[in-house]
């Protein structure tokens, strides 16, 4: 848990990072910029909040084996689980 998936800037997603790996399911904690994120899949949350002048919005996106999903034009798909790790698979659209 903990770990950050690096992806290009391109993409508009600031960073994704593996909060929870469960038997079969990954939850991912996503940031992007102010209304940048757009979502798909299972188990989503997306807000947008300001600090400081700096706009970002910040998510949620739960993945299973059957279910992928996509974050802004990057697909992401989960292959496998074990106890404490996750198989992600992530292609540009």
């Amino acid at each position: 848990m903990g770990d950050v998936l690096q992806v290009d800037a391109t993409f508009g997603v600031d960073a994704i990072t593996v909060t929870s790996v469960e038997q079969d399911e990954i939850t991912l904690a996503l940031q992007g910029s102010s209304g940048g994120l757009e979502v798909e899949g299972e188990g989503i949350s997306i807000s947008g909040n300001c600090t400081n002048g700096r706009c970002v919005d910040e998510g949620e996106l739960s993945l299973t084996i059957s279910r992928p999903g996509r974050i802004n034009e990057v697909q992401i798909s989960l292959t496998g689980t074990d106890s404490d790790r996750a198989v992600l698979v992530l292609l540009p659209r």
